[in-house]
């Protein structure tokens, strides 16, 4: 009796100390992250209250593109890093963190090509997909501007992953709260000083993104050698982690082929990501009230979710970190507590960002346009936003545990069947068939993520968690990355053992 309940405590304990770690990991990501997000909702805001609501439309829209066509493409290929490189620092082999860094920037290099061609005709993608002319105008105005600014967000993202694997989000929470502090003084710069219309919008998100840039390298290559971690052991680990330059490893054709299997499922599990932006678009296609003021409000609705999202996905990433590492250091029972631990902490943050929606709702529109019709559009919309974040929430750290398992392409079919088989074709029939409009097109959107939801929690709850220790182990052993001499016995640990002091690795730099 007296040993079970040692072992409980010890249980207690374990968990206490894992919410304890990604805490430090999920605060400073999520501060990062909503940083990101609030320059979109700065934008929204900027362009309507000083260029109009057709300006407003072909921003939204403009937003919209880049996602689709940009932004989630790049974030699902660097899932690959999280996937390769958390693995390879749990495993104690270090050096492997940065050659995989290098490899993710070359690749998303290249990816960036054609996807600037499409920003490039952003007028003419629009005018494709039947937008209004003159949104469409204004649309590819702000997208063809906004070129720079997608080498530099591919870069960023590369760096960001690199960090991340190794338990490091200080600097990119700074960066982007940098970033975010830029980014309204240049809007101002560049729509009211220079009168620069979409086009000084878009240079303003340039600027800012180049701030957070600038700020991850300056850490990695400056500030990190001269202000070194006080626990010399993880300074040492960290220190391995920067290889030098390297063209062999990072063209190797081998190691190429490793990341893309990482990396194209992690972008096609961003097909929720296009679901959304695609609910979004079906706005421009409503004659009540008018093409304009529906994707306006959709477009608010969107962001906002967006920004409350972040808070969640600063949990997807400490999870996923967490599970990497204890599947890396083969210790199943740690990587399921980890992401069991990152379900209860996520339903809270869900909780109070659905308790915030409805604070706000009365007074949200407000806040981007002086359009009547908009502001009760956006009000209304407020009330489904709040049960639709909890339950994206609880996607997002359910993408992260299959992510950090390798298991990106398993959680497609939850994706296929919950946005494209029932939920864009509920919204576009509530919203066009039984004319409820926008309203009909949220709904649809969140019959989706609940489905979405309750599909991801059951793939985590049926996982082998040693079987996932193995496969990421194998994982390793192909890449030649297994140290020799180098093990961990979960089964024979004590519960509640701890292979390191989480709370101070994660917390270091936070």
């Amino acid at each position: 009796m007296d040993r079970r309940v040692d072992d409980a405590r010890a249980i207690d304990r374990a968990s206490a100390s894992e919410r304890r770690a990604q805490c430090a990991m999920a605060m400073p990501a999520s501060a990062s992250n909503a940083a990101n997000t609030l320059r979109d909702v700065v934008t929204l805001a900027y362009v309507g209250g000083t260029l109009g609501a057709r300006a407003l439309a072909g921003a939204a829209l403009g937003q919209t593109l880049v996602n689709v066509l940009g932004k989630s493409v790049l974030v699902g290929c660097s899932g690959g890093v999280n996937t390769l490189a958390g693995t390879a620092y749990g495993g104690r082999a270090y050096a492997r963190v940065g050659v995989v860094a290098q490899r993710a920037g070359v690749v998303m290099t290249l990816m960036c090509l054609p996807l600037a061609c499409a920003w490039w005709n952003g007028e003419r993608l629009a005018v494709f997909i039947g937008q209004d002319a003159g949104v469409a105008r204004s649309c590819g105005v702000f997208t063809r501007a906004l070129v720079p600014f997608l080498f530099v967000y591919a870069w960023t993202g590369a760096t960001q992953a690199y960090l991340q694997a190794q338990g490091i989000v200080g600097p990119t929470a700074l960066g982007s709260v940098l970033a975010a502090v830029t980014h309204p003084l240049a809007n101002e710069v560049f729509l009211r000083w220079y009168d620069y219309g979409l086009a000084g919008a878009a240079y303003a998100y340039c600027v800012s993104a180049s701030v957070s840039l600038a700020t991850q390298i300056i850490y990695i290559l400056f500030w990190r050698k001269k202000y070194r971690e006080p626990d010399e052991a993880l300074a040492r680990r960290r220190d391995a982690c920067a290889v030098p330059w390297s063209l062999r490893q990072a063209f190797s054709y081998r190691g190429w082929m490793e990341y893309f299997e990482m990396a194209i499922p992690g972008v096609a599990l961003k097909a929720e990501w296009w679901a959304s932006d695609i609910i979004v678009m079906c706005a421009g296609y409503l004659d009540d009230p008018s093409p304009s003021v529906a994707l306006a409000a959709m477009s608010i609705y969107s962001s906002t979710n967006a920004f409350m999202f972040d808070l969640a996905i600063g949990l997807s990433v400490s999870t996923t970190t967490r599970v990497t590492h204890e599947l890396g250091a083969r210790a199943p029972e740690r990587a399921k507590r980890a992401a069991y631990v990152g379900f209860q902490l996520v339903f809270i943050v869900g909780a109070l960002a659905a308790a915030f929606a409805l604070a706000v709702r009365p007074i949200w529109g407000d806040l981007f346009t002086p359009n009547g019709e908009t502001q009760l559009i956006v009000s209304s919309l407020m009330l489904y936003l709040a049960v639709y974040v909890i339950f994206d929430s609880a996607g997002a750290v359910g993408t992260g545990v299959l992510r950090a398992c390798g298991r990106q392409a398993d959680a497609i079919n939850a994706v296929i069947l919950s946005y494209f088989v029932l939920g864009i074709p509920i919204a576009i029939v509530l919203a066009f068939y039984a004319e409820a409009g926008v309203i009909g097109l949220a709904l649809g959107g969140l019959i989706g993520t609940i489905v979405h939801a309750i599909a991801l929690i059951d793939m985590v709850y049926q996982l082998d968690w040693d079987a996932e220790a193995r496969r990421a182990v194998a994982r390793a052993a192909e890449a030649s990355i297994v140290p020799d001499g180098e093990h961990s016995d979960s089964e024979s640990a004590e519960p509640g053992a701890e292979s390191s002091n989480w709370t101070q690795q994660y917390g270091a730099t936070a």
